[in-house]
């Protein structure tokens, strides 16, 4: 394999976020695995009065996106989007208002997409229901003209996917419609899994996320192999406005929401929940509380998908990248 194939090889497998796991079974050092970047924008006026402020939004967004690709804003959206991709845009509303995933952030996305040459009415933002994409602020829109907005209700595949410790069915939408998957989790602690963030979010993209909590809800790990998620992702973008250090996923104990001004962007969900644990970890320091680990609450699935080869959880392997927003 001369230099340049070998560079294309393991580049497109770390987009399929399956390099890692696989270098073993090659017999290549564990050095030779390519790096995974996490960018972390911030902007300390993201908020006004309490509410984020939509054209900074939008530029913390194009400003992760671009140094995640390495390319100016519209360059980097077309890196990511072809315009016959059917976007679809997994957001976590299940908190109503707040902590959900905020509208701004998901149009930014959504604009970023069609910027790119997508069509809006291949563009699908999405979520478990109806109800909850209303409580967070989301107006629906299933079949109109313009970004499609809709809960999955009971459409889901008639047979279900086996990979590992999973056992479900999917919902249609990503398994038949979407060919471009965006992942936008939340920051928030999880009185299950340790943490919700990445990998945990695709639960809502599934009919039965209530069997898979054993194990501090390890299975996470199992579902983001299946062929529908590991294939499609194109990118994982982290809403880290806010952080929730406890009594999460939808309890909001007093003083437990901190503000953290960032947007995350990243192309490796173990990289983004390992990330995602240092920073409520060091919240919940600052706080006072004990370290997930210590109240019996480890994210079990980081380390779980490390070892499937979804990514790294290890900090040499992981290219932090720090940018602030003007």
């Amino acid at each position: 394999m001369d230099q340049l194939t070998r560079k294309e090889f393991f580049r497109r497998l770390a987009q399929a976020g399956l390099a890692a796991g696989l270098l073993g079974r090659l017999g290549l050092p564990a050095s030779a695995a390519p790096r995974s970047r996490v960018v972390l924008a911030h902007h300390p006026g993201v908020l006004r009065d309490g509410v984020p402020v939509p054209e900074v939004v939008t530029a913390m967004v194009n400003r992760a996106v671009s140094g995640l690709v390495g390319k100016p804003t519209l360059a980097a959206w077309k890196t990511l989007f072809r315009p016959e991709d059917v976007v679809g845009i997994k957001v976590n509303c299940s908190a109503g208002e707040r902590p959900s995933t905020r509208p701004e952030v998901v149009q930014a996305i959504a604009q970023g997409a069609i910027s790119a040459g997508v069509k809006p009415e291949n563009v699908y933002i999405y979520d478990r229901g109806d109800r909850e994409l209303l409580r967070a602020g989301y107006q629906l829109n299933r079949e109109g003209p313009g970004v499609r907005c809709l809960g999955i209700g009971r459409d889901y595949d008639p047979e279900p996917t086996v990979q590992g410790r999973f056992h479900g069915c999917l919902c249609r939408l990503l398994s038949e419609r979407i060919t471009a998957l965006v992942n936008v989790p939340l920051l928030k602690d999880h009185a299950l899994a340790g943490i919700t963030f990445a990998m945990k979010n695709h639960y809502g993209s599934i009919a039965n996320p209530g069997d898979h909590h054993a194990q501090n809800c390890i299975a996470a790990a199992d579902l983001n192999a299946v062929p529908a998620i590991v294939r499609k992702t194109r990118l994982i973008l982290g809403e880290c406005i806010w952080g929730l250090a406890d009594g999460g996923p939808d309890l909001m104990k007093p003083g437990a929401l901190w503000v953290q001004g960032m947007i995350m962007a990243t192309r490796d969900p173990v990289a983004a929940d390992y990330t995602a644990w240092q920073l409520v970890a060091e919240a919940r320091q600052r706080m006072g509380l004990k370290p997930l680990v210590q109240v019996g609450r480890e994210p079990r699935c980081i380390a779980a998908a490390a070892a499937l080869g979804l990514g790294t959880n290890d900090p040499e392997r992981i290219e932090l990248v720090r940018l602030s927003v003007a």
